[in-house]
């Protein structure tokens, strides 16, 4: 039954992998994914280091603060009423002669200052404050975003730590198995144990080896998954 179960799980994870690879259903594939994997070396302060540079969140949070410190400076240029200065110029002249009359010797400058607008800048000064406190909150999200960050970092860390101490039990126990299957074939030889304890022994020996298979497939996976906390 568990054999039936794994061949139908392989077989959709086959179809799963060709629409992936937008292959038609009907490709034969044959996939080679050697159980290598390599030892992660590197401390938590450079992971969070490079998490925090690499990672879109964190460009994305700035970006933010930015936009709205931006637009905050947009808001406090409008705190300022808005004045038109108008200029006029005119050139005339003046006489009890006409013909000195059209000398126009005289220049006019005339100047205006006009405003439309409401001098104590009430809509414009609460929209200041709320740019200001769109700044914080911006901040504050930026600052969830590093925590959130550091947060799943060190728990991936922790993960593979794990995941790498799994292996040595599992390699443990596989040499504690091997022991007792020897010995179980020693004393079958000799009349000292029966079949039964022969197959209790392979079993064991066999479900230690499929543990340790799967606490490999673990370590490697999640270096994938270390590699994307980082942002890498």
């Amino acid at each position: 039954d568990r054999l039936t179960s794994a061949t139908e799980s392989f077989r959709t994870a086959e179809d799963e992998l060709k629409t992936i690879l937008t292959f038609p259903l009907e490709t034969r594939v044959a996939v080679i994914a050697p159980l290598r994997y390599e030892d992660i070396h590197i401390t938590e302060t450079k992971a969070i280091e490079t998490a925090i540079k690499k990672r879109w969140e964190t460009e994305q949070a700035e970006d933010d603060v930015s936009y709205m410190v931006r637009q905050s400076k947009i808001a406090k240029n409008r705190l300022l009423p808005e004045l038109k200065i108008v200029g006029n110029y005119s050139r005339s002249g003046k006489s009890g002669e006409f013909g000195r009359s059209m000398s126009l010797d005289e220049d006019r400058w005339e100047f205006q200052v006009i405003s439309d607008t409401d001098l104590s800048r009430d809509s414009e000064k609460a929209n200041y404050q709320k740019s200001l406190t769109n700044i914080k909150n911006a901040k504050l999200r930026a600052e969830e975003v590093r925590e959130m960050i550091i947060k799943e970092v060190r728990s991936q860390m922790r993960f593979m730590d794990k995941a790498k101490a799994r292996i040595g039990i599992r390699q443990e126990q596989i040499t504690q198995a091997e022991g007792k299957l020897a010995l179980a074939q020693v004393k079958f030889n000799y009349g000292m144990a029966t079949n039964f304890d022969l197959i209790e022994a392979e079993t064991e020996l066999e479900r230690a080896r499929s543990e340790l298979l799967s606490a490999k497939i673990d370590y490697i996976v999640g270096t994938y998954t270390f590699r994307g906390v980082l942002g890498t």
